[in-house]
């Protein structure tokens, strides 16, 4: 059984960190989806049914977001909405001072996948890993702790590629050109 468990883990790890290599939103919030179920179903074999739960709405946010933005509606209803759901089940499941770092981190990621913009997504959600490896350390969830530590490596990497590297590759393009049309004028 406990490898049944860590086996959804291990999925569950795999699916959240490959989601951010993609560029496209359908894929990244499918695989999130993926990560977010892998999760759930860990949580209730562990027995942890209020993580379980979290985990299970977020799919249902994630599946939201997904659908209004195929349809190219307007996410704004549905980011208040979970971000409001998520803050009254952090207070009905009231873990301490912990629980500030919890609706901060799903106020993010709501607002992150809500967005319509893959460098949106990447750059909160890389602000949301920081807060969540700060309540993973604080807890004492150091395998928590190592999924944020790859999933905001695979941010950064996304960060770069994505986003830095063709900007670059651009500017680069536009200097050459504006030198060579320089040359050929002398």
């Amino acid at each position: 059984m406990e490898l049944l468990i860590q086996g959804f883990g291990i999925i569950g790890i795999i699916s959240g960190v490959g989601a951010y290599q993609s560029n496209h939103h359908k894929r990244i919030l499918t695989l999130r989806i993926i990560n977010e179920l892998c999760f759930a179903i860990q949580y209730v074999l562990l027995g942890s049914i209020a993580a379980c739960i979290v985990n299970l709405v977020v799919c249902v946010r994630n599946v939201a977001f997904r659908s209004y933005i195929q349809k190219g509606k307007c996410t704004k209803g549905l980011i208040i909405l979970f971000t409001l759901l998520f803050i009254l089940i952090t207070a009905m499941n009231w873990p301490g001072p912990s629980g500030f770092i919890i609706m901060a981190t799903k106020a993010l990621s709501t607002i992150a996948f809500g967005s319509h913009d893959p460098k949106q997504l990447r750059l909160l959600n890389l602000a949301s890993c920081f807060l969540w490896l700060a309540f993973n350390l604080v807890i004492g969830s150091y395998a928590g702790a190592f999924c944020e530590i790859l999933s905001a490596i695979s941010i950064l990497g996304a960060i770069i590629r994505f986003d830095l590297l063709p900007a670059f590759h651009f500017k680069q393009r536009f200097l050459h050109r504006g030198t060579a049309n320089a040359i050929r004028k002398v």
